[in-house]
């Protein structure tokens, strides 16, 4: 299943280390370190796109930040629950209210994308006023082992996203 990955340049004058890139402090990493130590919860074992995922952030070392967001504890969307919002939900819209940028991998189930990730599209958009997509610059990949990999899925998904106003990277497709 998908994990969202926003991705945030290293700013001016961070400790960026040897590689350039801003290095998340022990109290802000998230669910990249348990996948690092296979909590698979939200990830299927051997998941294609985190290994995706991984391959995008050797490729990006030195220019950005990979902060693994964890959606495999987000509750299905029950808009009573705002109430008294879950912890997950709040902590998912923290992390990508404050990326810089937002990278969203999918396989394709049905010629559609995953289910988890259009619940937290959902959760991220409300309340109405307070959500967390608008304006957010976002892209699109994934990969499925079908003989179109994740194409239509990653069309939907594009489709969705426009409609919650971020700002899409029109390629790759």
């Amino acid at each position: 299943m998908p994990a969202i990955q926003p991705c945030a340049p290293a700013k001016s004058g961070e400790d960026t280390g040897s590689a350039g890139c801003r290095f998340a402090k022990s109290e802000e990493r998230t669910s990249h370190d348990q996948f690092r130590r296979g909590n698979r919860r939200l990830l299927a074992q051997g998941s294609l796109n985190l290994k995706l995922a991984q391959a995008l952030e050797k490729l990006a070392a030195g220019k950005l930040v990979f902060d693994y967001v964890d959606i495999g504890d987000l509750p299905a969307y029950n808009d009573d629950l705002w109430v008294n919002p879950p912890a997950s939900v709040l902590r998912m819209k923290e992390q990508v209210a404050k990326a810089d940028g937002l990278l969203m991998l999918t396989p394709e189930y049905n010629r559609s994308y995953a289910g988890i990730l259009k619940n937290a599209m959902d959760w991220g958009s409300r309340p109405y006023g307070q959500g967390v997509w608008q304006g957010k610059a976002t892209a699109v990949a994934g990969t499925s082992p079908g003989s179109i990999g994740a194409a239509v899925g990653q069309a939907r998904l594009r489709a969705d996203l426009a409609s919650l106003s971020t700002v899409l990277a029109p390629s790759p497709r």
